[in-house]
Formats: structure tokens, sequence, C-alpha cells
């Protein structure tokens, strides 16, 4: 018998490549835009206040000769409250682990740094979904009833968006989670976890992300609407409803997500809304162009749009339809590619940059001027100091080694009225799990 990779197998060496590499798309489009485009600000006290002006004096008009004159009226201005928001990691290290991973002849790379490194982009990640939210941490769903036993979820409404399509899109294998019940969900609070409910980590997610397998059974009766909500300190009394920073979907709304917006109620002060529409079938043209034109009526321009792909790639079919092809001298014509994007993965839209994000909900188009998304930092992102490295602490009695990072802000859209949505819009998903 000749000698072959299977009986010298024990013999032969293992070649390892020089790096680690990374199946995680950590690219956070709606982040960049708001930090490096809008306004960011570094503030104290226990919140940001500012008045905004939002009524115009009704004293004024045109009277004949020796009429009354206008009744006396007022400017009307709100105060507007942004609080902070508390964000935190959190990495947990074996002594043991720390020596075994020192130097380049042992391991790829420092457990130390691995772990730090990739943790802040696991922060950013979050930031990134809680910016296309409205605040509340609403994950998904729970669609239908499910009795205390149940140790899978069917889930729907990702970010508590209405819709059936991959529900746990911004769900993660492991994560802790909570269900939490409330009719009016930007006034939930912990109080409102389900009673009798538990603490349950997710072991899967389906591949179409319409359900989710957790560890133990949920442990009380879960209803039809329920919110599924992160627990990140494994405690079925503490989850991060309406603990999260404030997105577009509540900055960029009529009401629809969050009524009142960092203090300012949209029913009383119509100036505090953006102008949304449901469409409620497939995107047309004429949509996007009416909406624009009301926007800036109502207040200004808007210098960019977001969406999912999907609703862009919606918008491309309509402009393939109405692309014209002439023969060259009777040879072929060159059909070309409608709709390809440049490297911030962007076309234009008559004269705006579309921009096709990843975390975006699905069905909507926004419409925003990035002059006008303001950042409020309390504490940019900080490594609790540590004596071990700068950032690691001595875990009392263990041979273990914990770093903290910490960061408080909240994010605020200027000028909502100036802004758009456009919901409910028919698109072909390709569902990627986030």
């Amino acid at each position: 018998m000749p000698e072959t990779t299977t009986t010298l197998a024990n013999a032969m060496k293992v070649f390892y490549g020089p790096r680690i590499v990374s199946g995680i798309n950590n690219r956070n489009e709606l982040s960049d835009l708001w930090q490096k485009r809008g306004m960011e600000f570094d503030v104290g006290g226990v919140r940001t206040e500012f008045p905004f002006h939002s009524g115009r004096n009704s004293g004024v008009g045109a009277v004949g000769n020796s009429k009354k004159l206008p009744v006396a009226g007022n400017q009307t201005v709100n105060t507007v409250q942004i609080p902070y928001r508390n964000n935190y990691i959190r990495v947990r290290l074996e002594g043991q682990i720390i020596k075994q991973t020192e130097t380049n002849k042992m391991a790829f790379v420092r457990a130390m740094e691995f772990s730090t490194k990739n943790a802040i982009k696991d922060g950013a990640h979050s930031i990134e979904r809680q910016l296309w939210a409205n605040g509340v941490g609403i994950m998904a769903r729970v669609s239908g009833s499910h009795a205390a036993g149940a140790t899978t979820v069917q889930l729907k409404s990702p970010l508590g968006v209405t819709g059936t399509v991959g529900g746990g899109r911004y769900l993660q294998v492991n994560d802790n989670v909570v269900f939490v019940r409330n009719a009016t969900p930007t006034s939930a609070a912990d109080a409102d976890i389900v009673s009798g409910s538990a603490v349950v980590t997710i072991s899967s997610i389906a591949s179409d992300g319409s359900s989710m397998v957790v560890d133990a059974a949920v442990g009380a009766t879960l209803n039809d609407n329920d919110m599924v909500v992160l627990s990140p300190g494994d405690l079925v009394t503490e989850s991060s409803v309406n603990q999260e920073v404030d997105g577009l979907l509540g900055g960029v709304d009529d009401g629809t997500y969050r009524t009142t917006y960092h203090n300012v109620n949209r029913s009383t002060v119509p100036q505090w809304s953006a102008k949304v529409k449901s469409i409620a079938g497939d995107f047309q043209n004429k949509d996007l162009v009416k909406i624009c034109e009301v926007a800036f009526e109502r207040y200004g321009m808007v210098n960019k749009l977001l969406s999912h792909s999907s609703v862009r790639n919606a918008y491309f079919e309509v402009l393939t339809t109405l692309k014209r092809f002439v023969s060259n001298k009777g040879e072929n014509a060159d059909l070309g590619f409608v709709g390809v994007a440049n490297e911030k993965n962007e076309v234009e839209w008559s004269g705006r940059p579309w921009r096709a994000c990843r975390m975006a909900p699905y069905g909507m188009i926004f419409g925003i001027n990035t002059e006008n998304l303001s950042r409020y930092v309390n504490c940019d992102f900080e490594w609790i100091r540590g004596t071990v490295d700068g950032i690691f602490h001595v875990i009392a009695d263990y041979d273990l080694f914990e770093a903290r990072g910490r960061i408080y802000d909240n994010y605020h859209v200027e000028t909502p009225t100036e802004m758009f949505r456009l919901d409910d819009i028919n698109a072909e998903v390709e569902y990627v799990q986030l």
C-alpha cells in the first residue's frame, strides 16, 4: 500500500496563513453620515435643552383706513430636551489566554488586542442598528401566541416596522432577550416585561429570519405583537426598552413611531413632524418627486436619500422600463446596466445621492438633510481605566481580567419638517441576516 496524506497525516505539518480573515460586515453607512456630515456637540449636565421656534405671530395683516389694528399675537417657542443614552461594551479574558497569546509565535494575534478592537466594532454595529430605529429598542415582534413552554418563537416586524419578511434580521445568536408588552411602545418600561417570562438566549435564527430558537422555555404565554427586546445584563427585570439612542425612525416621523420627540409633541406642534406618506404598493418615481417638493415647500431641501437596497432596486426597475436603446448604424445596441453605484454605494436621483444601506428598514425611503443631523456627546467612547494595559481590571480572587467601555450620547434630527419618509413600498427582498 503506498504512503498517502492519510497514512502520513501525523508526520506532516500544518501551514498557517498570516492573519485572521473576517467574515463580518462592519460597514456603518448611517453612523458615518451622522458623525462626519452633521453637527457634533460636547455637552454635559443631565440633558441638553434648547428652544425650538414653532409658530409665527398672528398679529399681522392689512386693514383699511381708521380700522382696528390686528390683534396682537405672539411667537411660539417649545423646549427641546435631549436625554443622554448609555451604551457599554464588556470584555473578559482568562489570565492563561493572555499569556498564551503574547507573541506572534504563540498566536495570530494577542487576545487582548483581538477582543478589545473587535468589541469596539461590535459596539459600533449596535449603534448603527439603533440609528435606524426610534429609541424603543424593539428588535422584532412576536408573531402569533406562544405557550409558556415554547422554545421556538415566530417573529415579524423588525425594529417594530410592520411586516412579515425577515422578522429576526436584527437579532444575533447568543443575544439575551426578554419580551415586553405595552400598547404604546414609546412609554414601555422594564415593568412591562411579560410577567413570569424568562430571559432567554438565542440559540439559532431561521435562515429567512422568520423565527428564533431559544435556550429555555419562554416561561409565560406570549401574545401576538409582544416586543422582543435585548436584556444585555441577562436580568429578567432589566432591558434596553426605551434606553437606546434616538434614530431616524423617530426623528424623521409624523407620530407614527414617536409622537413626542425630544419633549415636543407632534400632535400639537405639526412643525416638529416630517412629511410621511404610505405608498402601499409599487415604487413610482412620481411619488418621490412629489414628496421632495412638499419637503422643500415646508422648510428646505433634502440632500440625500437613504433606503435598503431592495427599495432602490425597485427604482432601477422603473428606470429600465423607461430606458430606450437605439441601434448605431445597424449594429447591436449597448444595453448597459441601469443603477451602477459608486464606492459609497450611491447613485444619483434628481441631483441627490441615493445610498443603499444594509440596516435600513424594508420598504422605506428616507429623505434627509445631512447638515441637520446632530450628535450630542456627554462622554465619547472610552475604556474605563484599569490597571493592566491601561484598560483591564483584575477580577478579585480569580485569574481573570475585564475591560469595560462606555459612551454617553444621543442623536437628534434638528429640522424634521424639512425631511420626509415614504413607507410601505413593495420591493423584492433577498434576505440577509445582519
